[in-house]
């Protein structure tokens, strides 16, 4: 899903000119961030990404902070 994150970011950068395919490409950032936001409500989610061994690692260094 960050790949997602970073294609909209890109893409709005790319468009800038482009006004009316910014405002389709806001529109669906937002509808996709709507669902994005609720990963993080769901245990199993982040569950998934420890027990898988190529993303546990990038996962807990990326969104966990040391203490």
């Amino acid at each position: 899903m960050d790949f997602m994150v970073e294609h909209f970011k890109t893409s709005l950068e790319k468009y800038a000119t482009n006004l009316k395919l910014c405002d389709c490409i806001r529109t669906s950032w937002h509808a996709f961030n709507k669902y994005y936001l609720k990963t993080d409500e769901v245990t199993a989610y982040g569950v998934a990404l420890l027990l898988a061994p190529y993303w546990r690692k990038n996962y807990i260094t990326c969104n966990w902070k040391a203490s």
